[in-house]
Formats: C-alpha cells, sequence, structure tokens
C-alpha cells in the first residue's frame, strides 16, 4: 500500500474515532460535519472525500458494530464445533459463554460509546432504531434460540418453548446494557461484579429451564 492511500485509510478510520466520540458526547443531530472535521483536523470539505454525509458516517458505525457482534456473540459455528460442545460443555457453561460474549460490548470504551448512541438516538433516528431493534435485538434473539432448539434436540433442557427461552434470557441482557450503558452514564464498568451477576442469572435460569 503507497502513501497515498496509507493517509486516505488513516484519515478516514480518525473521522470514524472523532464522530463516535462527537455523537456520544452530544448526540446525533446536534453534530455537525464542520466541527467533526475541526476536531480531525481537516477542512469540512474534506470529508466527502471519505463518507458521502453525516448519515454515512452513522452508517459505517453500526458496520463496525456489527462486526464486532459476528466475530464474538454472532460467531457461526460448524455442526461438528456445535456438536463438540454439547458434549463436552455443562449447559451453564454453555450459556454462560453465550451471555459473556453478549456482554462483551460493555467492555471497551469504543463500544460502550456505539452503545451508548444507539440508546441516546433510538427513538429519534430510524436507522439507529431500525439497526438496534432488528440486528441487536432480534437477531440476538434468533441465535439463542438456534441454540436452544439444538439444547432441547439433545435433551440438556426440558422447556418446550424455546422462543419464550431466548427472549427470557437475552432480557437480562438488555436490562444489563441499559443499566449500564443509559442509566449509569460512564465507561468504567466493574467487569468482575458484572460477571458474578451473570453466574447468578444463568444459574437461576439452568435450574429452572432443566426442572421444568
Amino acid at each position: 500500500m503507497d502513501s497515498t492511500q496509507q493517509k486516505i485509510t488513516t484519515t478516514k478510520d480518525k473521522i470514524l474515532e472523532v464522530a463516535i466520540d462527537l455523537f456520544a458526547a452530544k448526540g446525533f443531530d446536534t453534530v455537525t460535519i464542520r466541527e467533526i472535521a475541526r476536531d480531525v483536523g481537516i477542512k469540512g470539505s474534506s470529508i466527502y472525500n471519505h463518507f458521502q454525509s453525516k448519515n454515512d458516517i452513522l452508517e459505517k458505525i453500526l458496520e463496525y458494530h456489527k462486526s464486532q457482534l459476528s466475530t464474538t456473540y454472532f460467531a457461526e459455528k460448524t455442526d461438528e464445533e456445535t456438536e463438540n460442545t454439547l458434549q463436552n460443555a455443562s449447559l451453564k457453561e454453555m450459556l454462560l459463554d453465550l451471555l459473556i460474549k453478549s456482554l462483551q460490548n460493555l467492555h471497551t470504551p469504543k463500544l460502550q460509546k456505539i452503545l451508548k448512541i444507539l440508546s441516546q438516538e433510538q427513538l429519534n433516528n430510524d436507522t439507529i432504531r431500525n439497526y438496534f431493534y432488528n440486528d441487536y435485538i432480534l437477531e440476538a434473539r434468533r441465535e439463542l434460540q438456534r441454540r436452544f432448539d439444538k439444547l432441547l434436540e439433545k435433551g440438556l433442557i426440558n422447556y418446550p418453548d424455546t422462543e419464550f427461552l431466548a427472549n427470557e434470557f437475552h432480557a437480562y441482557v438488555i436490562y444489563k446494557y441499559y443499566e449500564n450503558i443509559l442509566l449509569k452514564r460512564e465507561y468504567e464498568i466493574d467487569v468482575e461484579e458484572l460477571r458474578r451477576q451473570v453466574v447468578n442469572h444463568i444459574e437461576f435460569f439452568c435450574k429452572t429451564i432443566t426442572s421444568y
């Protein structure tokens, strides 16, 4: 890659980083292209060499967030990998791994800021509302239901309504998301305490669905 291309890539990444900071701090509608450019250290018109509009910047931020979900929570496994997991891990271990991954977005300041943007703008911005509902909530529940279907098929759980299980299990994730990102409005999250709460939740959940 030549130096010109490297500079373009670096500038584009810097625009995204600055936009995430500003959108999280001030709100998407309040922030202007000129303000983003100023904080990046370029002219306002130069941003259009990298993005078509402020909405285009937002779309790229959401694409980045989705890519992080796909490498953790929604990471696809082969049938053989799934089968090995079902044979070698306890129900508690499988659910703990799944829920810890779903909460992984709370661990880094950058992802926390993106979640703060989603929280603040989901009622006002159609792009964010659709992304939050379809990708962050519905897709997560579909993935959970697929996992519970496998557990039911293997006789590891007894409760037959896997859609209900997915919704109930995921509701705790959404609750912790709101508590840590929207209500506390802070980036210093006690990961160990969060893990302790998650373990307690899973132990209670496992007892419920195996004793049904």
